[in-house]
């Protein structure tokens, strides 16, 4: 019985508030750097304050958790695209290209489809900057 209250969250996050308020003070108490003896109270203070807060939260451990686990869930549903999404975001980004543009889109997507030298990594096959700018009157007049 004993057991199960020491692995209760509550009760683990007061021992490391008093651990802390303890070496704080501890530290305050053997600084050269303060001479002041009422500044000790202030971690003492705030432990006891913290304390009140994490028992007086009104939640039990397991609602505490399962809120917890909840968002979690939540967050990533609304992280990860969904198909409807992902459709509609090609849709836009297909409606903002020009006739040019969603021209070379088809063949880039073509070419890497059909597995072409170069478009496996989804590349366009041109070595230079040249080479690309010499291409691109030749693709808009269909040649």
């Amino acid at each position: 019985m004993f057991d199960d209250m020491l692995r209760e969250p509550k009760v683990i996050a007061t021992g490391f508030i008093w651990i802390a308020a303890i070496v704080i003070s501890l530290g305050l108490m053997f600084s050269p750097f303060i001479d002041e003896e009422w500044l000790l109270s202030i971690p003492v203070t705030a432990a006891f304050l913290s304390t009140l807060a994490v028992w007086l939260s009104g939640k039990s451990s397991g609602e505490a958790i399962a809120r917890l686990t909840q968002s979690a869930a939540e967050k990533s549903k609304r992280g990860a695209p969904q198909p409807a999404d992902a459709d509609s975001k090609m849709r836009l980004l297909l409606e903002l290209m020009d006739d040019d543009e969603r021209q070379a889109f088809k063949d880039a997507l073509k070419r890497q489809m059909l597995g072409s030298a170069g478009a496996s990594d989804g590349e366009l096959d041109h070595d230079t900057l040249e080479s690309l700018l010499d291409d691109a009157p030749k693709r808009r007049r269909g040649g």
